[in-house]
């Protein structure tokens, strides 16, 4: 999970940690733990200290959210997944929530690679305008930022595609009779 690195207003801070360990039914001692004292705690909840990320981390585990929750008041895609199912991270137990990490990590891979795959596309689209335009393979890569390998795959099967289509009469028999 990324380090935070932007830390709201500490009173809205406070405000969610309170609010959750309220709905919670933690007192400031229940949240409290080795190295996040009670006061600690308490001059979080009143605004008068920026929890480090450590802080944030810990809270977060013990509230059943996530830091970045606690430091901006922005939910995960996933939690407002959750929501949407009528469930809160902190209603899982330990296996749902190991399907549940594995899931979202399987879920973040496709969606990359998709996502990947369609910035190469697009890239691909854009040497192919060069190309068209002029331009050397090498030289259309460059300017659309494309995989040469890509590009080179993508013109192979273009340039087939197009030869097809164009071959007119004689061309297609000269193929056809070997010259």
């Amino acid at each position: 999970m990324p380090k935070i690195q932007h830390v709201d207003d500490p009173k809205e801070v406070g405000r969610r940690i309170a609010m959750l360990r309220d709905k919670r039914g933690l007192s400031q001692r229940d949240l409290a733990s080795p190295g996040c004292s009670y006061a600690y705690i308490s001059r979080l909840e009143a605004g008068k200290r920026t929890p480090s990320g450590q802080a944030l981390d810990h809270l977060a585990a013990r509230l059943g959210t996530t830091a970045k929750y606690l430091a901006t008041g922005q939910l995960e895609p996933w939690q407002d997944g959750l929501a949407d199912a009528g469930l809160e991270i902190s209603q899982l137990d330990e296996q749902e929530r190991a399907v549940l990490e594995r899931s979202l990590g399987d879920a973040a891979r496709h969606a990359a690679r998709i996502v990947g795959e369609s910035i190469i596309e697009l890239r691909v689209e854009t040497a192919r305008t060069f190309f068209r335009a002029g331009h050397t393979a090498e030289e259309a890569a460059e300017k659309a930022g494309a995989p040469l390998q890509a590009l080179w795959d993508k013109l192979e099967a273009d340039d087939h595609d197009k030869h097809d289509h164009a071959f007119d009469e004689t061309t297609a028999a000269a193929v056809r009779g070997g010259n």
